[in-house]
């Protein structure tokens, strides 16, 4: 009778797993940018480049490059019909180059540190109106330092969002196109599970992602055609309660390519990446 009993009860906890397990899967996630208005968080954002030269077929290291940035958001409105209009203020910037034949290059962005630019963030994610950057590359012009890749770097920020509700294993897509100015990428999303990290509801969510611009570049008054392009894999979690991003992480590689007017190959890249964005509300 034991044994039987046991058996009954085993049953019934598979029976319970299971049907907990299907409740789970059905459970649908609408997930939305939506943080209250008057809300500060920081933004941690860093990066891990190596590239490579790649000469007459062989591929030979030629700089390591480690990257940080600290931002203050702050959340100045939240509306139904606008979205979230943000506050971005530079705390911190760092880029150092490692070479292969010893040199080290350490670009600091004292320039652009109090600096402030804002932009609109509808609920899936989608950013516009973009304002204040002339004025922080103006200030980076001053203090003798490149301010190109500012804007392209928020947009690779914070992840796209679906405009319906989802479940698990569901996929949606995401992306810009190049204006030029920044780097087209598209995505392809996964809703992965739901977890607590740091004591914080979260969805995870990975995605696939592609990237590719096409640029004029001129050096020593000659003018030359930049081609680039990269792939890799991004998994986000995602504070659903909350409304916003926790962190990213992002393992990819890509190439680049500098050819003359005339289309002639003169240097050919590879590179690895790994970046990481933290929030801290």
């Amino acid at each position: 009778m034991k044994a039987i009993g046991f058996f009954i009860c085993g049953i019934l906890v598979i029976f319970q797993m299971f049907n907990c397990y299907g409740q789970d899967m059905s459970k649908a996630y609408a997930l939305k940018y939506n943080i209250e208005a008057g809300k500060t968080f920081a933004v941690d954002n860093r990066s891990w480049i190596t590239d490579h030269k790649v000469i007459d077929g062989t591929s030979q290291k030629y700089i390591y490059t480690k990257t940080s940035m600290q931002l203050k958001y702050r959340v100045v409105s939240n509306s139904d019909l606008e979205g979230l209009l943000l506050e971005v203020e530079y705390r911190d910037k760092d880029f150092v180059n490692y070479r292969a034949d010893g040199r080290v290059e350490d670009r600091d962005y004292l320039a652009l540190i109090n600096g402030k630019i804002s932009y609109k963030m509808t609920r899936e994610g989608e950013i516009t109106g973009f304002e204040g950057f002339e004025e922080l590359e103006a200030r980076a012009e001053e203090g003798e330092i490149n301010a190109d890749g500012l804007q392209e770097e928020i947009l690779h920020l914070f992840p796209h969002l679906p405009g319906h509700p989802i479940k698990i294993g569901d996929s949606w897509t995401g992306g810009v196109e190049s204006d030029g100015r920044s780097e087209g990428f598209s995505l392809e999303y996964t809703l992965l599970d739901e977890e607590i990290v740091d004591g914080i509801d979260c969805l995870k969510f990975s995605a696939n992602y592609t990237t590719e611009s096409n640029f004029p570049y001129e050096s020593k008054d000659k003018m030359y055609n930049v081609t680039t392009h990269s792939t890799g894999h991004d998994i986000y979690y995602f504070a659903y309660k909350k409304g916003f991003l926790l962190s990213r992480i992002s393992i990819g590689h890509g190439g680049l390519e500098i050819y003359t007017l005339q289309d002639s190959l003169v240097q050919k890249r590879t590179n690895e990446v790994l970046y990481e964005t933290k929030i801290k509300f």
